[in-house]
């Protein structure tokens, strides 16, 4: 079966590559419109300030329109294996220079001050990035935050202001390459508060279609972009259709579930739809990304065939 995949050429393996870069920018591009992910990134920085992190921990490199996509490879298992023998010998060269360090971590500092800024420093040059030019751009992400929580705090949310700061932090931060693990609890924070909005909407469609005999079809028409809307339920009862009676009953059970609605956009800084949109390209990118990286991967083990 892998002998009838065709070998790739260099222009279409460029063309994939761009592909899944592509796909990778607009997810780091829907994710940074999450508020709570520019929360976290600011909370990151904060803790690597105070404890000496290497900004590797955190940012990687910075992105450049310009630079030609990567091209993935496949290794072939006698790399791969190699590979892992000098991992294992590096790992036990390397494991009592582990509790040096943390020994050292536990010493008295005389010169607190001065190691500090030295090992902030030494973070920077090492990662191979501008601390000036990172630091600017992280401040102009802090003010367009500060900006934003202002602005929900005094209008409440859904306000074009709002949009425009959190487009303008989007701007900023997809000309970062995270690390993995900040990637990953960016992307995470997103689904977590997807998964939370699903599991009062199936509650709520439950009671509705299972309890009081809704139409599955009437209830998502007539529910969709209603979901903080406490009034929808009366609207949905002076209808007066057979199920209307029961609806009633549990009509306060709705609207408390609704209620857990209107928190979780608080807790956000966002409307429900606005988090559903964002996860929806996420969740479309990831599709993208995937297909992309599964015709390489076929590509390179056809080499191998």
């Amino acid at each position: 079966e892998m002998g009838s995949v065709e070998l790739l050429s260099r222009k279409e393996e460029i063309a994939i590559a761009k592909r899944i870069e592509r796909s990778s920018h607009f997810i780091v591009e829907a994710i940074a419109k999450f508020p709570k992910t520019t929360e976290a990134l600011i909370e990151e920085l904060e803790e690597m300030e105070e404890e000496g992190f290497k900004i590797n921990d955190v940012i990687t490199d910075i992105y450049n329109p310009h630079e030609e996509a990567v091209i993935p490879k496949v290794k072939k298992p006698t790399d791969v294996d190699e590979e892992e023998e000098e991992e294992d010998e590096e790992e036990g060269n390397n494991s009592s220079d582990d509790d040096t360090d943390y020994d050292e971590d536990n010493d008295t500092d005389d010169d607190g001050d001065d190691e500090d800024e030295d090992e902030t420093t030494a973070s920077f040059e090492d990662s191979g990035l501008d601390p000036v030019e990172v630091k600017l751009r992280l401040d102009k992400v802090r003010e367009f935050y500060s900006k934003f929580v202002k602005s929900v705090d005094k209008k409440g949310l859904d306000q074009d202001d709002q949009k425009d700061y959190l487009n303008q932090i989007s701007d900023v931060l997809v000309e970062f390459k995270f690390s993995p693990r900040l990637y990953d609890k960016f992307n995470m924070q997103v689904k977590i508060a997807q998964e939370n909005i699903r599991y009062i909407e199936r509650r709520i469609m439950n009671i509705c279609t299972e309890q009081c005999n809704m139409p599955r079809g009437k209830f998502i028409r007539s529910f969709i972009g209603k979901e903080t809307d406490t009034s929808w339920i009366d609207g949905v009862i002076e209808k007066g259709e057979n199920y209307s009676t029961l609806l009633a009953i549990y009509k306060d059970e709705i609207v408390k579930l609704q209620q857990k609605m209107q928190y979780l956009e608080k807790r956000y800084k966002l409307t429900i739809p606005e988090i559903k949109e964002i996860n929806r390209n996420i969740t479309v990118n990831e599709a993208k990304s995937r297909r992309a990286k599964k015709e390489m991967i076929e590509a390179n083990l056809r080499l191998v065939i």
